[in-house]
């Protein structure tokens, strides 16, 4: 079986700086598997400073370019900053769950329909429940 090919630190930051940073991008470059150049990355200080730096000049040219597009009146652009930003202010998405016609939620769970394990994390939940409320009378 052949041996991979092996890089150095400098080949595999100029690989980094022209991938944006994109582990699966660089690896392509070097022709090397995305987990093997993953794990040499995380083994090296310098590396992961590149590797973070890159990633880094990417979001801000994506929020320069989506202050860009709000500026222009973009409406989705508008909308997805005020949403994911303006929380503070208001701007938020609401999602209200309701019966038929909007009427109220009735009836109960049928809880033997969950998974066991599932049906199990709510009887320890129920009996943690009981068991504090014994503690607190």
């Amino acid at each position: 079986m052949a041996k991979p090919p092996s890089h150095n630190d400098d080949e595999i930051s100029s690989a980094l700086a022209k991938a944006g940073g994109v582990i699966a991008v660089a690896s392509k470059m070097l022709g090397i598997s995305r987990k093997a150049l993953d794990e040499r990355v995380r083994r090296s200080p310098a590396l992961i400073d590149v590797r973070d730096t890159q990633r880094e000049t990417l979001l801000d040219i994506a929020e320069a370019n989506l202050a860009n597009k709000i500026r222009g009146g973009n409406l989705r652009a508008i909308i997805f900053f005020l949403t994911t930003q303006g929380k503070g202010r208001g701007y938020t998405t609401r999602t209200e769950v309701t019966g038929a016609d909007g009427q109220a939620l009735s009836g109960a769970a049928d809880i033997a329909t969950l998974p066991k394990t599932a049906r199990d994390s709510l009887q320890a939940a129920l009996e943690a429940a009981e068991a504090a409320a014994g503690n607190d009378s």
